[in-house]
């Protein structure tokens, strides 16, 4: 069989120039009496603007054929006989390729046909040499299609103090429209409104293409503006074209750069000796940072005047206040007055160089009818005068008499043992247990024949007493000791008592 060519021709006409970018384009003829090679046709896509207006259909190019014989035109592929069916149409016999409706790139940015063509006669034009020829049709980009954020409100974290250039937070914005062909889907950024305006009219910025938001200006300072709200634009056409807008919250973190301040500088507090754990003083401070951070809580040491560690202070967790404590019993004899410096700092280091606080508490020892303490815990008396005002005891040799100076009455039913030093290195040995009498009186020995020369000890048991009389005693028991030289001596001993304290005098 005898094979001929098809030759087809793009046309542009006249009436349909917006839709055409390319030239006609004729595809060549075989040469005579030269085996073909079978190739691909590439054909430089055809542009169309979407949303073209009416009337349709619109004429868009025109297939023609240059060999001799009658032919008809055909098209296949997507939008001719493929969904979307019906947007592209060629006229049969003039080759007349033509849009039936607007289109939309945003929805289908090009199509990919192919051109037909058979003999009138109704045969197809033979080329075993050639496929259908594959045309592109490139749906242009119109700026339809405004800007949209990602988010209407975007959220962001800076710290106080922090240096200009830093980056706070990166706002997004997207357009349908065509960003590599042409300007309709490129966004720019922009703040339109920065609140508050003060400290710094303008405290932020915005880089023109990717949205990221920086800071600008020195002295961030939460203290004065925890937050900030931008008003941020995104307009497309590299913002000459459409524009919408969203929100920016910006908040400014806490740094240390507050030092916690007294308030009151100076306190005054009386505390009883011999008391341990005793409430001082509550001393507070007043810190600018975020309450509760490890910024605003303070942290107290004692500086100066707690040498001998009689003081402790803690900081109290619901407050934020310093505890002054005792941490041990204060003695008025030894010392009266305490003049402390105190110093607070915070849970975490300064995040700038800053100037401590100090507070001045004075305490002073106030004095308590305390007992007294034998020194050595163990006293020994001696026969020396008789003791003053203290009334005279049964006649043998040797007593005791014990008088309440609560109740100014003679101390009745003090348990009283009396034991001896067998020898030195050795054990007391008990001799007797006796209590006093109505008198306030006790025999140690019942006749005189059973006093030797030695070393003896009177032990009254004071917190017993004391207990059955409603008191509590700071010491359980009173220990005397005495040393007998002669066994015809007579030795009184008189022994003054309260809950706070004991008194025994050398008597004969």
């Amino acid at each position: 069989m005898h094979c001929s060519t098809l030759s087809l021709l793009f046309l542009l006409t006249q009436d349909f120039l917006p839709c055409l970018q390319a030239d006609g384009l004729t595809v060549p003829k075989a040469s005579p009496g030269r085996k073909r090679q079978k190739r691909d046709w590439v054909i430089p896509p055809i542009n169309c603007p979407e949303n073209e207006r009416g009337p349709f259909p619109k004429l868009l190019a025109q297939i023609k054929s240059n060999i001799p014989t009658k032919v008809f035109y055909s098209i296949t592929g997507q939008g001719a006989d493929e969904p979307p069916e019906g947007v592209f149409i060629i006229e049969r016999e003039t080759g007349r390729l033509k849009v039936t409706k607007p289109l939309d790139r945003e929805d289908i940015s090009n199509y990919m046909l192919f051109s037909h063509a058979v003999s009138a006669n109704g045969k197809p034009v033979e080329d075993p040499v050639e496929d259908p020829m594959e045309f592109i049709i490139t749906v242009s980009d119109q700026n339809d299609n405004k800007p949209q954020f990602t988010q209407s409100v975007f959220t962001g974290f800076i710290e106080e103090g922090a240096k200009p250039g830093s980056s706070v937070m990166q706002v997004t914005a997207t357009d349908a429209d065509d960003s590599v062909n042409s300007y309709n889907g490129v966004i720019a950024y922009s703040i339109l409104q920065q609140i508050p305006e003060k400290p710094d009219h303008q405290m932020f910025t915005i880089n023109f293409e990717n949205g990221i938001i920086s800071v600008i200006a020195a002295g961030l300072d939460r203290e004065v503006t925890p937050n900030y709200t931008l008003i941020v634009q995104a307009a497309d056409l590299r913002g000459e074209g459409f524009t919408t807008t969203a929100t920016a919250m910006i908040e400014v973190t806490d740094t240390n750069d507050n030092a916690p301040v007294f308030d009151p500088l100076t306190y005054q507090a009386t505390v009883p000796e011999n008391e341990v754990g005793v409430l001082v003083a509550r001393l507070s401070v007043s810190d600018r940072d975020k309450q509760g951070s490890p910024a605003w809580q303070a942290k107290y040491k004692i500086e100066r005047g707690n040498e001998g560690g009689f003081f402790t202070i803690t900081t109290d967790p619901n407050n934020n206040n310093g505890l002054l404590k005792t941490s041990q019993g204060l003695d008025f004899e030894v010392q009266r007055q305490f003049i402390l410096n105190v110093i607070a700092v915070n849970n975490i280091p300064f995040s700038v160089s800053l100037p401590t606080s100090t507070a001045t508490v004075t305490v002073n020892v106030e004095d308590v009818n305390e007992a007294s303490v034998f020194d050595p815990p163990i006293k020994s008396l001696r026969p020396a005068g008789e003791a003053r005002n203290v009334p005279e005891a049964p006649s043998t040799s040797l007593t005791i008499h014990v008088l309440n100076t609560l109740t100014g009455q003679p101390a009745t039913g003090l348990a009283t043992h009396l034991s001896w030093l067998q020898g030195p290195g050795l054990q007391w040995r008990e001799l007797m247990t006796s209590p006093t009498n109505v008198d306030g009186c006790c025999l140690l020995f019942p006749a005189p024949e059973q006093v030797k020369a030695g070393t003896y000890k009177l032990h009254f048991d004071t917190g017993a007493y004391w207990q059955r009389l409603g008191y509590t005693s700071f010491y359980p028991c009173v220990e005397v000791v005495f040393t007998v030289t002669e066994q015809t001596q007579k030795l009184h001993i008189p022994l003054l008592i309260s809950p706070f304290s004991y008194t025994t005098y050398k008597g004969s």
